[in-house]
C-alpha cells in the first residue's frame, strides 16, 4: 500500500461526527486535518495496511491526524530507531498523540530499546517524556 492508498482509505472511512468533536474537544488542532475516524477502526485498518516501517514513515509527515495515527500503528519495532522516537515524541503536538504513541499496542513499546529508553524518559525533565 502506498500513502495515496492509505488516505483513499482514511477518506473512505470518514466521520462527519468524529470530525465535529475533534473541532470542540481539541482547541489546539495544530493545522491537522482529519477524517474523525475513531481509534477503535483506525486500529482496524492498521491491522489491514500490517507492518510497513517505510509507509509509516511517509504518513508521518502528512498533515492528516488519522494518517499519523495509522503510522504510529503500523510501524515495525524491529526498524524503530531511537532517534525516530526522540524525533516523534518532540512532535505529538502537547500530547495529541501521546495515547497512540505510548500505549495501544505500539511498536515503540517492542523495540529492543524501550527499557532504556523508559529509563532515560521517566527520569528527564521534559514532561512529554515522562
Amino acid at each position: 500500500m502506498n500513502p495515496g492508498e492509505v488516505i483513499n482509505l482514511l477518506e473512505a472511512n470518514k466521520n462527519e461526527r468524529g470530525i465535529q468533536n475533534l473541532e470542540k474537544l481539541s482547541s489546539n488542532t495544530v493545522g491537522l486535518k482529519s477524517f474523525g475516524i475513531g481509534l477503535t477502526l483506525l486500529r482496524k485498518l492498521s491491522k489491514k495496511i500490517g507492518r510497513d516501517h517505510s509507509l509509516a514513515q511517509q504518513l508521518w509527515k502528512s498533515d492528516i491526524y488519522d494518517a499519523k495515527i495509522i503510522a504510529l500503528l503500523i510501524d515495525d519495532p524491529k526498524q524503530i530507531t531511537r532517534d525516530q522516537a526522540e524525533l516523534q515524541v518532540d512532535n505529538i503536538y502537547q500530547g495529541y498523540f501521546a495515547h497512540v504513541f505510548s500505549s495501544c499496542d505500539a511498536p515503540l513499546a517492542k523495540t529492543p530499546f524501550v527499557v532504556e529508553l523508559l529509563t532515560d524518559w521517566i527520569n528527564s525533565n521534559d514532561t512529554m517524556r515522562r
